[in-house]
């Protein structure tokens, strides 16, 4: 049985991986203000009427071969989001404003603001939620915020009149809101949690905007334009520049933070990609800063801001949208540029003949970071899906490594049947590496094999 990679050379392409920067054709020949993607296809919108040469009215969808332009007549599109096969955006004509829906054939309007904008957008199993600058919908009186339960939209509160709202984001299956509010009574600051029939406060908030929110895994991450956060009122905050994180109960800072402001935030394997103008008002502006969990490093610079980060799934891609007309790392870029982490892409081996299952599966591990212990989870497909089951099991090793490939514990070694599994990881236990850094954990069963990265913060 040949083996087409081995480990000494998934270590090595792990300690040698790089940031591979893009330009994306010609680009937009307007400004990028929001991307979504999913699965199968990413979408930009903006104040663009091309991209990459392609005719695209300020809407455009890209699945990995060719550009798909979405028919419209809207002069403006600042938000896009999907709810299953669905498009939903928040938009402008000469006439209206509002929030509309494309079903692949038509656009339905949604719902209408007398003025102001929608510019982000929600969903949940039965209601859609529109986020802007509004002080009502379709009739209803809204501040900023509003639920629509697929026949007629609901106020959300007063907590928001005359503010904007940057983002609607879901975390633990309930809705956070980001934006310019300051309701000092209630001490709502910048971020607040829908809760029944109330806004309700995350132990303070932020003492300036916040801009953007992210969840992934157990985390709820929070960027804008702050540098205190928690109940920094009575002189107790919590020093974050500009990106913060909550876990539901707490906050707590991201290293030393950044300065400037930021625009938009993105989590994949613990690594933490914030953009927006990180170094003041003259040009080149740091426009992009990475968090390995030990520091924050610049990755980029540019003569203009970037807007919206995203990754695209299909391609290991980061696509970038802004208002820029050149970047550092490739020369011109017309407000869209995409990168590709090549330590953030699935490794997995395999032989001639078989291909390694897609139903296994590595979880990232947490807490991450750690200190001292962390939990691992993987599963293990049923027998008739698995080729490498023996009837009884599957042979399967879990094990931790450094940055160089050494071998610091083994978590499992024995065969397993088809089902769920969590261990737990104590570098404590091995005082020789326990040390502040990046280790790795790796799941192989038979050829097939998945390397994740996890950091130990002392």
């Amino acid at each position: 049985m040949k083996i087409t990679l081995i480990l000494v050379i998934v270590f090595s392409w792990l300690i040698s991986a790089q940031i591979n920067w893009f330009n994306v054709g010609s680009g937009a020949n307007g400004e990028i203000l929001d991307i979504y993607s999913d699965s199968s296809a990413i979408y930009f919108a903006g104040n663009f009427t091309q991209i990459d040469g392609v005719p695209a009215n300020h809407i455009v969808k890209w699945n990995g071969t060719q550009w798909q332009a979405v028919n419209n007549n809207f002069n403006q599109v600042r938000c896009v989001a999907l709810n299953g096969s669905d498009i939903y955006i928040g938009a402008s004509t000469d006439d209206i404003t509002g929030l509309f829906r494309w079903d692949g054939v038509n656009w339905d309007t949604i719902g209408i603001i007398p003025s102001g904008n929608i510019s982000t957008i929600a969903f949940d199993d039965t209601n859609l939620y529109a986020g802007g600058f509004f002080n009502s919908i379709s009739g209803v009186t809204a501040y900023s915020a509003a639920r629509w339960d697929g026949n007629r939209w609901h106020k959300m509160g007063d907590d928001f009149q005359f503010e904007q709202i940057f983002s609607l984001r879901f975390f633990k299956n309930q809705l956070y809101a980001g934006g310019t509010f300051i309701r000092q009574a209630k001490n709502l600051f910048h971020i607040a949690r829908w809760q029944d029939t109330s806004w309700i406060s995350l132990n303070g908030g932020a003492n300036l905007p916040v801009r953007s929110l992210y969840a992934y895994n157990d985390t709820l991450y929070i960027a804008g334009d702050f540098s205190q956060v928690g109940n920094f009122t009575g002189g107790s905050g919590i020093p974050a520049n500009r990106i913060a994180i909550w876990d539901g109960v707490n906050w707590r800072a991201v290293g030393q933070g950044l300065s400037g402001y930021c625009n938009d935030v993105i989590v994949k394997q613990d690594i933490i990609f914030a953009v927006g103008n990180f170094s003041g008002s003259n040009p080149p502006f740091e426009v992009i800063y990475e968090w390995n969990g030990l520091n924050w490093n610049s990755m980029a610079t540019s003569n203009g801001s970037f807007n919206k980060i995203a990754f695209f799934e299909q391609e290991n891609s980061f696509y970038i949208g802004g208002n820029f007309s050149s970047v550092s790392t490739v020369g011109v870029a017309n407000n869209l540029v995409k990168f590709i982490d090549s330590s953030l892409i699935v490794t997995t081996l395999q032989n001639d003949e078989i291909k390694g299952p897609t139903d296994f599966i590595l979880y990232q591990n947490y807490p991450n970071p750690f200190n001292p212990s962390t939990k691992i989870k993987f599963a293990i497909p049923a027998s008739s899906l698995n080729p490498f089951s023996k009837g009884e099991g599957t042979l399967v090793t879990l094990k931790v490594y450094d940055v160089l490939g050494n071998e610091i514990a083994t978590l499992v070694n024995e065969e397993k049947p088809a089902g769920s599994y969590e261990v737990e990881f104590n570098a404590a236990s091995s005082i020789k590496y326990s040390t502040s850094g990046i280790y790795l954990y790796q799941l192989k069963a038979g050829t097939y094999i998945k390397t994740k990265k996890m950091i130990m913060l002392r």
